[in-house]
């Protein structure tokens, strides 16, 4: 939310979206496309905030912003990784 990004942004810290806010299991094309997406955004913002050799405070609350959804669509690509890697393991027997 709006209010939540302006609080961590005047405590000098952002908002991180977490894996559950995405779909982790969308390791697709489309999903690793969105993720694409997110990169896109995140160094669109940089390129505008940085045009002028001056960064505003906007600016760089939309920095932050982007930078939260990148590592937050990253997370959930990650997260699903784990899960496949864990899928693959053999399962294990109680002993006794």
């Amino acid at each position: 939310s709006a209010t939540l990004d302006a609080f961590a942004a005047n405590c000098g810290a952002m908002v991180v979206p977490v894996p559950q806010a995405y779909d982790a299991n969308d390791i697709t094309i489309a999903g690793l496309a969105a993720v694409a997406r997110e990169a896109a955004e995140f160094m669109g913002s940089v390129a505008k905030a940085i045009e002028d050799g001056k960064v505003s405070d906007n600016e760089l609350f939309d920095v932050d912003r982007e930078l939260g959804e990148l590592v937050g669509r990253v997370q959930a690509v990650r997260a699903r990784v784990a899960q496949l890697n864990a899928e693959g393991k053999p399962q294990r027997r109680a002993v006794g």
